[in-house]
């Protein structure tokens, strides 16, 4: 935080405050903020922009991503079946041994 006005703290922030606490004229002030603000707009559009190209990338590979998360459930279900069975082998077995 800054110590003069209690915004979060940055180095256009303490410039600027720099500016204000030493009479700095007010022209120059004024340039300072325009300057501050054109930085968080540009940085804005450089957010947004990499948003969008994590979503294309998402959508590009998207089919790959999800073919994992698919084939590995598809084994997972496998897998289960399978146990399954073999459990029911073994209770029949049971059954027949307990028979005999």
């Amino acid at each position: 935080m800054c110590t003069i006005c209690s915004q979060p703290a940055c180095s256009l922030n303490q410039a600027l405050c720099f500016m204000m606490q030493s009479k700095t004229t007010a022209s120059t002030v004024a340039e300072s903020i325009i300057v501050k603000r054109e930085l968080i707009r540009q940085l804005e559009r450089d957010l947004q922009d990499a948003r969008q190209a994590q979503y294309d990338l998402e959508r590009q590979f998207s089919h790959v991503l999800y073919y994992a998360l698919d084939h590995d459930c598809e084994h997972a279900k496998q897998a289960e079946e399978q146990e399954e069975e073999a459990q029911q082998e073994e209770e029949e077995d049971d059954e027949d041994a307990s028979h005999k």
